[in-house]
C-alpha cells in the first residue's frame, strides 16, 4: 500500500470509429499523456514498449510538490489497447512516488493482471 496516499490509479474507455495501428495507439495515448500532464514540473515520455497481449506501454515522469512544497519524483506507467470486436480502447495508468517504485510494483501487477473489461457494456 502507498503509506503516503500518492499513488494513482486510472481507467479511461473511449469508443473509436475503427482499429487503430499499434503507431497510432502510441500516437493517441502520447497526445492523452500530453494534454493531462504538460503542466507538472519536469513532465516527460520516457520510453514505450509493446506488450504481449497487443498492448503498448508508455513510461513517463514528472515532479510533484505534495502538501507542505516537497517536491516529490513520480513515475507513471500507461497501457493502451483496443479491446477486441468493442470498437473501444482502454488506457490504464498507474502513478507512484519513484521511492516506492520497488516496494509497490508486485501489487500493481496483482491490478494490472486482473484488470478486465467487459467489452458488451456499453459506453455512457
Amino acid at each position: 500500500m502507498d503509506r503516503n496516499l500518492n499513488a494513482n490509479i486510472v481507467v479511461d474507455l473511449f469508443a473509436i470509429e475503427r482499429e487503430l495501428t499499434q503507431n497510432e495507439l502510441v500516437n493517441l495515448l502520447q497526445t492523452y499523456l500530453i494534454h493531462s500532464f504538460r503542466s507538472q514540473q519536469d513532465f516527460k515520455i520516457e520510453s514505450s514498449e509493446p506488450q504481449e497481449d497487443n498492448s503498448v506501454r508508455l513510461t513517463w515522469s514528472y515532479t510533484a510538490t505534495v502538501n507542505n512544497g516537497v517536491h516529490v519524483k513520480m513515475r507513471g506507467n500507461s497501457f493502451i489497447g483496443a479491446i477486441s470486436n468493442s470498437g473501444k480502447i482502454s488506457i490504464f495508468s498507474y502513478l507512484v512516488p519513484v521511492e516506492q517504485w520497488s516496494e509497490l510494483q508486485t501489487p500493481i501487477n496483482h491490478i494490472i493482471n486482473s484488470y478486465r473489461i467487459n467489452s458488451s457494456v456499453a459506453l455512457p
